[in-house]
């Protein structure tokens, strides 16, 4: 049986936000120095710059290879407690990024939400980006963090729609 598009809509509609388990799945980037690509999925939401993610060109990024394709609802991203994302100072832009395909770098993908800022030397209370489409399913979700140099991430949250 096909479903008409109101049906599918219903389907997506009726699906419930939740938090995608952080030790699943692959993790993907380029932010490998201090604590590696493992520090921003580690659980803790509150770190110094030093057991953070870091990478020393701007844009760059951390994400997951899920294995499979998931409905994307939201990110949160969390600075660390000492530096910003930054050196706590400039603006800092943050873009939710998938794929169905391995990127090859921070923008090889598509864009579904992007928030800008003015970097705070501590950035751990988080910043959430809402996906634009919640209607398809993508294997590889990122962080995209575009700001100036020495850029940091301390935990990344992901949540679907199941």
């Amino acid at each position: 049986m096909l479903c008409s598009p109101t049906m599918l809509l219903a389907a997506v509609a009726s699906k419930v936000e939740t938090l995608v388990d952080r030790t699943l799945g692959t993790n993907i980037g380029d932010m490998t120095g201090n604590g590696g690509l493992a520090a921003s999925f580690n659980g803790t939401t509150s770190s110094s710059y030093a057991v953070s993610s870091v990478a020393t060109a701007s844009p760059c990024y951390v994400g997951k290879n899920h294995g499979s394709a998931k409905y994307p609802s939201k990110i949160v991203v969390y600075g660390p407690n000492d530096l910003g994302y930054s050196s706590g100072a400039g603006t800092v832009t943050l873009d939710f990024m998938v794929s169905n395909s391995a990127p090859a770098n921070a923008s090889d993908g598509i864009s579904l939400g992007q928030i800008s800022f003015t970097d705070q030397t501590d950035e751990s209370a988080g910043r959430t980006i809402t996906a634009s489409n919640t209607s398809t399913a993508y294997q590889y979700w990122w962080v995209k963090i575009t700001c100036g140099t020495n850029i940091v991430c301390t935990e990344v949250q992901m949540y679907e729609l199941i």
